[in-house]
């Protein structure tokens, strides 16, 4: 969760060491239906992003701002996990 500077180098860190990432959700509309950088991971809208997550996945935090707000989203789909 979180497309900024800190989610593209979390990004390309994970790929290089063998984590599939299936995608980005960010809430900033200049970010959404792009590609990050580097990593070519497509960002998604909340909507739209919390349609594709399953209870296998786990949602990364990039920025501890936004945690309560990401784990009151997904609610116990899933796990949230802080960076």
């Amino acid at each position: 969760w979180g497309a900024s500077s800190r989610g593209v180098m979390f990004s390309l860190l994970a790929q290089r060491q063998g984590c599939n990432i299936i995608g980005a959700i960010d809430i900033n509309p200049a970010k959404q239906n792009r590609y990050m950088p580097g990593s070519g991971i497509f960002i998604s809208d909340v909507v739209e992003g919390m349609r594709l997550l399953r209870e296998d996945v786990s949602v990364v935090v990039t920025n501890r701002n936004y945690l309560s707000e990401v784990m009151q989203l997904v609610g116990k789909r899933c796990d949230v996990v802080p960076v």
